[in-house]
């Protein structure tokens, strides 16, 4: 007969091993999220391979600085388009306001700050990510363009 102790401990146990054994995530939205915050964290580095590797190998982008309709863009693509944004403004960072996760979907908003031809400019900004087996598909971002 086992104690209340050890039915808790063999409980717990029981649980981690199902969950270390899994082929999924107990916690999609956790996954999912981390995706999101790992894309932020390699914006503020202005680590762009890492950046555009985020990403699946081609994705849809909506983006003023694109034009007013979705674009197919690969990871070279998209890693050469920051690297070319971080030379006009060598300073730009990031800044999370806000995070919701529903399903595959994130939406950020967040303020870009930073430094373009000598004058500092602040921005407000809203991304909708979708997220596929932790690499985003699909990225709508919208701000007025100034």
């Amino acid at each position: 007969m086992m104690n209340l102790q050890t039915k808790f401990a063999w409980l717990i146990c029981s649980t981690l091993a199902v969950t270390a054994c899994s082929d999924r995530p107990m916690n999609t939205g956790g996954t999912i999220r981390a995706v999101a915050d790992s894309l932020f964290f390699y914006f503020n580095a202005h680590n762009w391979k890492a950046y555009a590797a985020m990403y699946a190998d081609t994705a849809q982008f909506l983006d003023p600085a694109l034009g007013q309709r979705f674009v197919w863009q690969s990871r070279a693509e998209t890693e050469a388009k920051y690297a070319a944004m971080q030379e006009s403004v060598p300073d730009v960072r990031d800044s999370i306001r806000s995070m919701h996760v529903d399903g595959e979907t994130v939406v950020v908003e967040f303020t870009a700050k930073g430094t373009e031809a000598g004058k500092p400019f602040e921005l407000p900004i809203c991304t909708v990510l979708k997220i596929r087996e932790g690499r985003i598909v699909r990225d709508a971002t919208y701000y007025d363009q100034p």
